[in-house]
């Protein structure tokens, strides 16, 4: 079992280059990479929760509700969206085992 998962949908970039998400995977040892479409996203961490628990969840803070988990989480909030993605957004950021990181 990872200590730390790292949870996202699949990180895009230039070829030959890395986003914030590869060099966190690159940087924790002994960390994996969750990687599915946001519209499973959340479903799909719930269903590896039940027979494997991470100490730590790194996670987007956006486009994918808060995980039904009580394991400390940390959200990079990379996009400061409106409407319902918003509320999204702050429903989960304001729940009390998440930790709120913003990158611009």
């Amino acid at each position: 079992m990872s200590r730390v998962w790292i949870v996202n949908d699949m990180p895009t970039c230039i070829p030959g280059t890395k986003t914030l998400w590869h060099y966190l995977n690159e940087c924790i040892d002994g960390s994996e990479f969750h990687m599915y479409p946001y519209d499973i996203l959340a479903e799909r961490i719930e269903s590896e929760l039940i027979s494997s628990r991470p100490k730590l969840i790194i996670r987007n803070a956006s486009y994918v509700r808060a995980f039904d988990t009580n394991i400390p989480t940390i959200a990079i909030l990379q996009d400061v969206l409106w409407g319902q993605l918003r509320k999204m957004q702050l429903e989960l950021c304001l729940r009390p085992n998440v930790y709120t990181v913003f990158n611009s």
